[in-house]
């Protein structure tokens, strides 16, 4: 996964690190699967052991083992209602 330098700059803006969950979306008859939830701050103490921890230029970014990270994955930032979010561009749903 990489990291833009406008996400650092966000990242920075919000305390310096950010988190990657996994989030089960259930389809009615299809295969159960998941989607990555991003959220600043550090994963919660109790669940860290389940985290890797990725340093990037001085933000840390913590993934969740069950994060599938391929090398196309960007976390990025876009403009939404005049406010800059946090995006992870290039997630697919298997």
């Amino acid at each position: 996964m990489r990291v833009s330098e406008a996400a650092q700059r966000l990242i920075r803006e919000k305390g310096g690190s950010v988190y990657v969950r996994k989030y089960e979306i259930l389809n009615g008859c299809v295969v159960p699967n998941y989607e990555p939830v991003l959220a600043f701050g550090e994963p919660p103490a109790e669940e860290r052991e389940h985290y890797t921890l990725y340093t990037v230029g001085d933000v840390k970014v913590y993934v969740h083992q069950n994060v599938l990270l391929t090398p196309e994955l960007l976390l990025d930032t876009r403009r939404i209602l005049g406010r800059d979010r946090l995006v992870l561009r290039g997630w697919k749903v298997f």
